[in-house]
């Protein structure tokens, strides 16, 4: 738009060269200068506007999505003790029914206690461990706010005791039920990969299509297009 006033300018300083002016003329071309003038700061204000208003809008937005992440932890955070209420309900319900009938029940630790067992032995390469501590887990507390992760870290175990087919079952299982979409791209992403290590390219390529499809700007899109990459130049190598 300014380019397009500039050039009006030009063609009526032109058009004045090629002939006498009148005082007139000349007046009357000043007085559109001018008003040229004005509108070409009319139109940059109302840039500099815009930008402003877009980085305040950017601002906002970046502010509401870390609120919204802090609500979800606080949110799963309730949600886990929750459970661990509804389960000491329960275990004290037992313990009721065990002194009125005389029968010895056993006591299960809470979830959240189970998990944490679990998930410690993931973290420290006590992958059978973890495999039996989350399967139990799951078994007890199958619908609980931990439950997701617990599946998570099942199916990545068996994944990580390079039990392929295994975490295969475990990661489509994990899909199937669409229900915790933070983990997703790294369910997609491994699953491609345990396909790749049994020999299965086709089904490989269909997960890394939807991986890219449905999570573009994950890191674990990013990861496989760079290690296609990195093949392709390897291939090219005499």
């Amino acid at each position: 738009m300014i380019r397009y006033i500039f050039g009006l300018t030009f063609i009526f300083l032109f058009l004045l060269s090629g002939c006498i002016a009148t005082s007139t003329e000349v007046s009357g071309l000043r007085e559109d200068i001018y008003k040229l003038q004005l509108k070409i700061n009319e139109l940059q204000t109302n840039q500099a506007d815009v930008s402003n208003k877009t980085e305040s809008f950017s601002r906002k937005l970046d502010i509401l999505g870390s609120n919204l992440k802090e609500t979800q932890n606080r949110m799963s955070s309730l949600g886990q003790k929750l459970d661990d209420v509804d389960a000491n309900f329960s275990q004290r319900l037992d313990k009721l029914f065990e002194q009125l009938s005389g029968t010895t029940l056993s006591i299960a630790p809470s979830p959240s206690a189970l998990y944490n067992l679990a998930y410690n032995d993931y973290s420290n390469g006590k992958y059978d461990l973890a495999i039996t501590g989350f399967e139990t887990y799951l078994e007890k507390y199958p619908d609980t706010e931990l439950s997701d992760k617990a599946n998570y870290y099942l199916a990545d175990s068996y994944y990580s005791k390079k039990s392929f087919d295994d975490a295969i079952t475990k990661f489509e299982l994990f899909l199937n039920n669409k229900t915790n979409m933070e983990l997703s791209p790294s369910v997609l992403y491994k699953l491609a990969d345990c396909y790749e290590k049994i020999g299965n390219g086709e089904k490989t390529k269909t997960l890394l299509k939807q991986l890219y499809s449905e999570f573009p700007d994950s890191q674990e899109a990013k990861m496989s297009a760079q290690k296609v990459q990195t093949k392709g130049q390897d291939a090219q190598k005499p």
